[in-house]
């Protein structure tokens, strides 16, 4: 294992490293394969072990990944991630924050309890896995944070109501953060059914994670039309 993580380290020297919260399924599993695509190394935050490396085993070939242990709600999960990353790779290029739930149709949980385990995972778990993994990502030449919003449309209070503080926060750490370099945008999940919607998602956030220098920060971006009818 040490061998195989020395010669990692070495590669990562010349590859972008993304971590995808969120990334054993869904929208951050689609994120972190169009990215390990485009020559990303990623590490998928995943909250089971076996869930991530059952996504790691499935991934494109010729694509990096490997599974890290993350629950953004736990901030000693999240400190014990950071001091791996900052142990084994020394830096952080893109933070993706794509772990989300939508609890609206549960109905065993109390009002209450769908909207603050909504907060605590959509919104302040993002909030918490930015602010500790900010001093990695200053090591970076070209920071970007990209955090998935809600798809266009209505019907999940707790879901919504999360999302639009992640919106927010989106805004207000691009302000914050601009100083230091790192980029900050939010994107809207492509409301296509099936495989279509996630790829076109997965290329949504793919731009917003390679940005340069010149790119944009505290935006929010949804696909062109055009580009979903290709």
């Amino acid at each position: 294992m040490r061998q195989d993580r020395t010669r990692q380290d070495r590669t990562c020297q010349d590859r972008r490293l993304a971590l995808v919260t969120g990334a054993h399924r869904g929208p951050g599993l689609a994120i972190a394969s169009a990215l390990a695509q485009a020559g990303v190394q990623i590490l998928l935050g995943c909250r089971s072990r076996e869930r991530g490396h059952a996504a790691a085993a499935a991934r494109p070939e010729g694509a990096w990944m490997e599974p890290v242990h993350l629950d953004v709600t736990d901030d000693w999960s999240i400190a014990a991630l950071r001091e791996l990353v900052r142990r084994e790779y020394g830096r952080l290029d893109i933070l993706v924050n794509a772990a989300e739930v939508a609890l609206d149709a549960r109905d065993d949980l109390l009002p209450r309890e769908r909207f603050e385990r909504s907060f605590a995972v959509n919104a302040t778990g993002a909030a918490a896995v930015t602010e500790a993994m900010l001093p990695l990502l200053t090591r970076s030449e070209a920071p970007c944070v990209v955090n998935l919003l809600a798809a266009p449309g209505g019907g999940a209070p707790a879901y919504l109501a999360s999302k639009a503080a992640l919106e927010a926060l989106t805004r207000a750490e691009a302000a914050r953060l601009k100083g230091l370099g790192i980029k900050v945008n939010g994107i809207r999940p492509v409301s296509l059914p099936g495989p279509a919607g996630l790829r076109a998602t997965a290329e949504l956030a793919r731009r917003y994670a390679l940005l340069g220098p010149d790119g944009p920060s505290g935006t929010v971006a949804m696909a062109e039309p055009l580009a979903l009818a290709g």
